[in-house]
């Protein structure tokens, strides 16, 4: 094998991993300190699609993502390592990972088959890495994919690299059949000029796909003979080494994974009707029978993953996909002649403690026996990825690894004054609470738990106070909640606005009164704006606006906000209008009419201002009131405002930081910006090996620590930039908290009081039951209440104070607490 990276002139765009939590260069000009970036720590959430393993080096493994590029396996670390950070945003359709694949021949080489979108976006290509992903170049194929596009994303692996010849290579694309290179996809002089392309080849004999599904599964038997699964239409065989194709008879007409025993005897298919046997030039069905399912009473036998033993070729594992949680994983050790479901008896070790407990394979994917340890077998699924070492045990026992794999999709950030740094609006997860940027949070917002949040907001005079909505399904129906203590618990409102028949309505955005937590005005899709000034009991339509302001689901502008200090006044951006309500969302009047027309609008008011408004208008630029709305004026320095936030001042001064995403100061990309100055000018805070280009959805500042920004996307998480002097905070923790006490309520819960330490930076506290952490209270607290508090069971109470620089006391003294 060959161990040295081979050299590779790289062209067009070049991509470069960022090696964890380091301080980076400023971009050229700038006079601001240099900035270190990392993901705030959530743990999964995403979907893994595919994962691929070296078959001679152990432990190089890789991982593919629907929305979130591909990750590389760190042993060392136990995590996943992010390896397109630094694809920029006008590339983020690379960021959608259709297939990969590793050269046997070559472990430092990998391809990735990048493309989200089938539907026009640009750019769609196969990326080349000589260097495991560190560095990556352009192959210049340029054929569509769809990573992100329909159930065809978690098949097979439509990348092949030849067993024993590094410059063969075949890739399947979803409308143009499969292409052959032959020189390993490097351009033919590295100059990137017009005429330096790869020698590509299209192959003969495989069907175009008119409806995108496409090549999803490339196998080579030996150096000559090649296996292609096409969906609609079969599989198919290749003698020439995949320059031609035939179709194989009695083949499944759906294919979904293929997969051969390592000395080629066998074939074993996946496919849309069940499970497929291919030997000595016979197709047989090996289907397991229906009453094995977990869920007799669902017949489908659509199956996915796949994965024969490289030891054994009669031991293979093979998954069902029919919308169950778990799915069923059957494992048979006879070539298929008998079955076993090993999701009958099972143990799920989480790394991530606001997963369901008993959650797994859901939507499975991918699922690999390890070549280098026998009985070791990894697995992926709609939230993350997962390894057994036994997979021959009676009860299987899996465990979790999400250290590193930050896929989550965010709507919405908020970053309150006091409180926990930073709380998130997830898709297909709630919400959560940070109160550790370096830890996996304990929960989901929860009460009600609801598919996605897409808004949160607080009250300016007291951020304790807070509110969020979201709905149910993408969109299917809504709901929202409040909250008294920051956001550690939840409570439904008592009612929600709802459409003609009666079903809640999915909501978009959501402001709440700078000074009354009682007054919420939301903006639900396909809907006016919709007031309660009695905490979300009851609710009526504003008047003054369209009827209709936000008509997807999927569409991140926030649009309305509340005045930071004058409580009865909130403001609303739609189709190049800026409006204003005096009274609460009762009444809203036209204060500007000549603003540019977007649909990616964002409106925020200034902390600490009144009548100071933003408004961030996509390519048309970023704009501010001081007036409440009655004038606007552009700022002359930014050419695109894509997302825009407000942070803590600068030492010395009373005006608010403020962040962009977006273009300033003549650049011709977008960047990461800083103003300490109300815009007047702008310094980038991001360089090229922290693009963050994956759909930036939303931005804040840090209103607590000076400096400090947070930037969501749509699929790589939640991202925390701040000066890399701030990575060497205090080393002083703080002392014990003492005097802990458990007092029993009648309600059956225990309130916990305690003697704050004097140091006046504490963060959280940390409340734990034996070595079991149960819960967090807010820094600013003295007492917390314990519920699920079960009967005859004795407690050990004890509480760790953490400080803002995440320095941890010692234990306090524990309190033994029987229940009664």
């Amino acid at each position: 094998m060959k161990s040295m990276i081979k050299g590779l002139a790289l062209a067009a765009a070049l991509v470069l991993l960022p090696t964890g939590w380091q301080p980076l260069l400023e971009a050229s000009g700038s006079t601001a300190p240099a900035y270190r970036w990392d993901n705030v720590a959530i743990g999964g959430g995403g979907y893994v699609t595919g994962l691929a393993i070296h078959p001679e080096t152990p432990d190089l493994v890789y991982a593919r993502t629907d929305v979130g590029g591909a990750y590389r396996w760190d042993p060392l670390t136990q995590s996943w390592i992010q390896l397109l950070n630094s694809i920029s945003y006008e590339d983020k359709n690379l960021y959608g990972i259709d297939a990969i694949a590793v050269d046997p021949s070559d472990d430092q080489v990998i391809y990735a088959a990048a493309g989200m979108y089938n539907n026009g976006a640009t750019p769609s290509d196969v990326l080349k890495s000589t260097d495991r992903g560190t560095t990556w170049s352009r192959t210049n194929l340029n054929k569509p994919f769809a990573a992100n596009g329909n159930l065809e994303r978690s098949y097979g692996e439509a990348i092949a690299v030849h067993p024993s010849d590094s410059n063969q290579l075949l890739v399947g694309t979803r409308n143009d059949g499969i292409w052959k290179s032959v020189n390993g996809a490097s351009r033919t002089d590295g100059t990137g000029s017009a005429t330096d392309v790869n020698n590509w080849t299209q192959a003969t004999g495989i069907p175009l796909d008119t409806e995108g599904r496409g090549v999803r599964s490339i196998v080579y038997k030996d150096a000559a003979t090649v296996y292609a699964g096409v969906p609609g239409y079969g599989v198919y065989e290749s003698t020439d080494g995949g320059s031609s194709w035939t179709h194989m008879p009695a083949s499944p007409v759906h294919p979904r994974r293929l997969q051969l025993s390592t000395d080629g005897s066998v074939m074993y298919a996946t496919h849309s009707a069940g499970v497929a046997k291919y030997k000595a030039g016979v197709w047989s069905n090996i289907t397991p029978p229906t009453s094995q399912h977990l869920n007799t009473s669902s017949a489908s036998t659509n199956y996915n993953g796949l994965t024969v033993d490289p030891a054994d070729a009669d031991h293979l594992i093979a998954a069902r996909r029919a919308g169950s949680v778990p799915e069923d994983m059957f494992r048979s050790t006879d070539g298929g002649a008998t079955w076993s479901n090993m999701n009958r008896s099972f143990q799920v070790n989480h790394s991530s403690p606001w997963w369901n407990p008993g959650y797994l394979a859901g939507a499975l994917s991918s699922i690999l026996f390890d070549p280098h340890v026998p009985g070791r077998v990894w697995m992926s699924d709609w939230l993350g990825i997962y390894r057994t070492e036994d997979v021959a045990q009676s009860k299987v026992i899996w465990t979790t690894y999400t250290k590193g794999h930050e896929e989550m999709v965010g709507f919405d950030l908020i970053s309150p004054p006091t409180g926990a740094p930073l709380l998130a609006a997830y898709a297909d997860n709630d919400g959560m609470r940070h109160d550790d940027l370096t830890q996996f949070p304990l929960k989901k917002f929860g009460h009600p738990a609801l598919s996605e949040t897409t808004a949160l907001d607080y009250v300016e005079a007291d951020p304790n106070e807070m509110v969020r909505v979201g709905g149910y399904s993408h969109g299917a129906r809504g709901g929202g909640a409040s909250s008294s203590d920051g956001g550690l618990t939840w409570t439904e409102f008592g009612d929600f606005p709802k459409d003609a028949v009666g079903v809640k309505l999915p909501h978009g955005n959501v402001a709440v009164s700078a000074t009354n937590p009682e007054l919420i005005v939301t903006l639900p899709i396909n809907s006016p704006p919709m007031r309660s000034d009695d905490g979300g009991q009851t609710w009526a339509a504003g008047v003054g606006t369209p009827d209709k302001i936000k008509l997807s689901f999927w569409n991140w502008s926030q649009v309305i906000a509340a005045d930071k200090i004058e409580g009865e006044v909130f403001y609303l951006y739609h189709a190049g209008k800026f409006y204003r309500s005096d009274d609460g969302g009762i009444e809203w009047a036209v204060t500007h009419a000549n603003l540019p027309t977007t649909g990616a609008g964002y409106v925020k008011a200034a902390p600490g201002q009144a009548g100071e408004v933003w408004v961030s208008l996509s390519t048309h630029g970023l704009y501010r009131t001081t007036d409440r709305g009655a004038t606007f004026s552009k700022l002359a320095n930014v050419q695109e405002a894509l997302l825009f936030g407000f942070g803590k001042a600068a030492p010395g001064t009373n005006t608010s930081a403020v962040y962009l995403y977006g273009k300033a100061n003549g650049a011709t990309r977008m960047g990461i910006y800083r103003s300490d100055d109300s815009g007047a000018t702008w310094t980038r805070i991001n360089d090229d090996q922290h693009l963050i280009g994956g759909n930036p959805r939303d931005m804040e500042g840090d209103r607590q620590v000076y400096g400090r920004v947070y930037v969501a996307t749509d699929g790589t998480g939640v991202w925390y930039g701040e000066p890399a002097a701030a990575a060497a905070p205090d080393t002083v923790a703080p002392v014990s908290p003492t005097a802990l006490s458990a007092t029993p309520n009648l309600d059956g819960t225990v309130t916990l009081s305690w003697s704050p330490p004097a140091d006046p930076d504490i963060l959280h506290y940390v409340i734990y039951d034996g070595n079991e952490r149960l819960r967090l209270a807010s820094g600013d607290a003295a007492s917390a209440t314990i519920a699920d508090i079960q009967p005859g069971r004795t407690y050990h109470f004890s509480i760790v104070a953490r400080d803002t620089s995440w320095q941890a006391s010692a234990a306090s003294a524990t309190v033994c607490y029987t229940a009664s």
